[in-house]
């Protein structure tokens, strides 16, 4: 069973009361009844487990059994060319299950406008689809979702003044002459950044872009991905690298 988001003014002391939308969508999402026990993640707080108490018309209320800590996020930046929406909620999905700190929504030579006035990238939504992740992988720490709607500029205000010398970027690519993830070790580095573009990829300008600021330039290997696909295999190849102490 997926843990259900609390967040902290519906708590007080060891009860948790969701009233009007909030216990309706607890209802909705969750199978709840009276005495059964489930688990919580407050967000951007603890974890635990808690016991159903009440429920009547629009208010459910929880007692918190037990606190732990949420799991780690990994100090790494996902920096993504804006893809169509519904790719726009599984990576979003994807940053928020495997523990990403931050993630930026670019756009790129190749994005389509009307993909950067999607309902998916307005923050109601970006908040909607980080909480169900949170409920699916019961942990409580969103990433920050920042969206930018000018490479040059994100590039040149944002990127070059978080990007810093101890720091390892990663443009990611399907060109076989590039080496990939496991030839590449990086001692004692700080925060990664990885940047996944569109299918058609970065174009030249891009390219040289990211890798004059410091990027490496990768291959994810001869296929096309899809962005979400990408997105999941880099960021397994970097969890995996961590724990073999490659970087």
């Amino acid at each position: 069973m997926n843990a259900l988001v609390l967040f902290s003014e519906e708590i007080d002391n060891d009860t948790a009361i969701l009233n009007g939308s909030r216990a309706e969508y607890a209802l909705t999402h969750h199978t709840l009844k009276v005495g059964s026990e489930i688990s919580y993640a407050i967000w951007e707080g603890t974890l635990g487990e808690a016991i159903v108490e009440e429920i009547k018309v629009n208010e459910v209320s929880l007692r918190l059994l037990s606190k732990r800590e949420p799991i780690a996020q990994q100090e790494l930046t996902l920096i993504v060319s804006v893809p169509r929406p519904q790719t726009q909620k599984k990576v979003i999905h994807l940053a928020t299950v495997l523990g990403v700190k931050e993630l930026h929504f670019i756009r790129s030579a190749y994005t389509e406008k009307s993909y950067l006035m999607s309902h998916t990238l307005k923050s109601e939504s970006i908040n909607y689809h980080i909480l169900r992740a949170l409920e699916q992988c019961k942990n409580s720490l969103p990433p920050k979702v920042e969206i930018f709607d000018r490479f040059k500029p994100y590039i040149e205000d944002t990127l070059s003044s978080r990007f810093l010398p101890s720091d390892t970027g990663f443009l990611l690519s399907t060109c076989t002459e590039m080496q990939s993830f496991p030839t590449l070790k990086h001692q004692e580095n700080t925060n990664i950044y990885l940047a996944i573009g569109p299918e058609s990829g970065w174009n030249d300008f891009e390219t040289e872009t990211f890798i004059n600021l410091g990027f490496n330039e990768l291959s994810l290997g001869k296929q096309i991905l899809r962005v979400e696909t990408a997105t999941a295999v880099a960021l397994g190849q970097i969890s995996l690298l961590k724990k073999l102490d490659m970087l």
